[in-house]
């Protein structure tokens, strides 16, 4: 695990806690400021449009894969726990598509004799 120092980071609108820790910013979606170019609005609208993208995922792994509680000890469990937390993810939609795939296969005409209970 390598350690990265950040600058800037974005939180959400909810935040309510300091705007700075550390010397780390901490960046909250809100309106634009009038002294703000339209260079900068747009940089922040870029910014705050990925992390939007990535909310129904951190939402789904917290419900669904036990991201919400973390049971392990440390820097490295928080790790640990994300790292199992987002394979368990991929692994699900993995399963998904393969199960499609199959289900495609089985319904070909030309596999009349074909179907997914000889596939295993």
């Amino acid at each position: 695990m390598r350690c990265t120092y950040y600058w800037k980071i974005q939180g959400e609108r909810g935040y309510r806690g300091k705007k700075e820790i550390n010397g780390t910013r901490i960046l909250i979606p809100d309106t634009p400021k009038t002294s703000d170019s339209r260079y900068q609005k747009c940089k922040k609208h870029k910014l705050f449009c990925k992390r939007a993208g990535i909310e129904p995922t951190i939402g789904h792994l917290k419900s669904d894969h036990r991201l919400g509680r973390n049971f392990y000890k440390g820097l490295v469990g928080d790790a640990v726990n994300l790292l199992l937390a987002a394979a368990a993810y991929n692994f699900k939609r993995a399963m998904r598509a393969l199960l499609h795939l199959l289900k495609i296969i089985s319904e070909k005409p030309w596999m009349d004799d074909f179907s997914l209970i000889r596939a295993f």
